[in-house]
């Protein structure tokens, strides 16, 4: 009994502190436009990136009817672009605690689409079924390219 608690007492203690890591997209900046097809860096920044030993992220991106009228994360994810671990690193070129991930858009988007940024525990992965303990989203605006 002792050691359920005990195990019980570590996973409560490991999903808070996970909740408290507060992600954010650095970049792309809302309403920035990028290319159908092309390479993005996305620069995931953490509040709390002791916090983010363990975990995992997945960037998605989903077409939106106008850069107002996108879907909530209740409506799941999109396209996912990446699926993987999460750690935040100190860089000499920032103050901020950040990540770095390169995803490719997708050729066939085209106007305004939802990036977004789910943060699970690594070991649930964006396909697990189980809701994401963090999710931080942006609207960007694709365009074709010529």
């Amino acid at each position: 009994m002792f050691k359920l608690f005990v195990q019980f007492l570590c996973a409560t203690t490991f999903a808070s502190a996970v909740v408290a890591s507060n992600i954010f997209i650095i970049s792309p900046q809302a309403s920035s436009t990028v290319v159908a097809g092309s390479n993005v860096i996305v620069e995931i920044g953490d509040l709390q990136p002791k916090q983010t030993n363990g975990t995992g992220i997945t960037v998605d991106i989903t077409p939106c009817a106008s850069a107002s009228e996108c879907p909530g994360v209740s409506q799941g994810t999109g396209q996912v672009l990446y699926s993987g671990p999460y750690i935040a690193e100190h860089h000499n070129d920032a103050d901020a605690v950040y990540q770095n991930i390169t995803v490719t858009i997708p050729s066939s988007l085209s106007g305004a689409a939802q990036l977004g940024v789910s943060h699970y525990p690594l070991s649930a992965g964006g396909d697990s079924g189980l809701p994401p303990l963090e999710y931080t989203d942006t609207i960007l605006n694709v365009v074709a390219s010529n």
